[in-house]
């Protein structure tokens, strides 16, 4: 009788646990009405950009020299993003937050900013990933690899012998989209994407 009562408190406490959890998103519905940027396939899956900003509420350790662009005047006007948008998401220590109206109005004015960190809703399965200024190839070498990211800009972040694979790390997300396009087509890969991330390894 004990242990019953033990572990139907157990079992309350982890429901509320992922009510609240699921309370932070956003119906799948409403996340696709909700992307409006660019669509583009990774894998198998098509996507589409969301509007707003990706902010780094607590920002894994690996990631920090990535992220170093977001920082002070970056990182300043993410948090504030917090405040005057809806969090549509959170993936791991990051938080999804769709611009407002007004939001909305002042990022048409500075589209020319280009982003570290973005997210996507997949067009599949309606779940929110995170997009990384990362191009992963593959039926490639090393060496053909690194000759690519030379030529488009971007720096080797793995190559791989064994399953014919590589990343590429590019400055922005804009860029990497470019180099898409740049990549496409050409001899030794087999294919190009961007790197998506539908969740965060973080430390216990």
């Amino acid at each position: 009788m004990k242990n019953t009562l033990v572990v139907s408190l157990l079992l309350g406490c982890v429901a509320m646990s992922g009510l609240a959890q699921a309370a932070q998103y956003m119906d799948a519905n409403t996340l696709s009405a909700a992307a409006t940027g660019e669509r583009f396939k990774s894998g198998a899956d098509m996507f589409r950009m969301l509007p707003g900003s990706v902010v780094a509420e607590t920002l894994p350790a690996d990631d920090a020299e990535r992220s170093a662009p977001f920082s002070g005047k970056a990182r300043a006007g993410a948090t504030s993003s917090v405040a005057t948008g809806k969090v549509a998401a959170r993936i791991g220590p990051y938080a999804v937050v769709l611009d407002n109206t007004a939001g909305a109005a002042r990022s048409a004015g500075v589209s020319g900013t280009e982003r570290t960190l973005a997210a996507a809703v997949n067009e599949r399965t309606g779940r929110v990933v995170l997009v990384r200024p990362q191009l992963k190839l593959t039926g490639t070498t090393p060496a053909t690899a690194t000759s690519l990211a030379g030529s488009s800009g971007g720096i080797i972040a793995y190559a791989s012998e064994v399953d014919g694979s590589a990343v590429i790390t590019y400055p922005s997300i804009e860029q990497a989209q470019r180099a898409v396009a740049r990549l496409q087509g050409s001899s030794g890969i087999a294919q190009v994407s961007l790197v998506v991330m539908q969740a965060v390894m973080q430390p216990m």
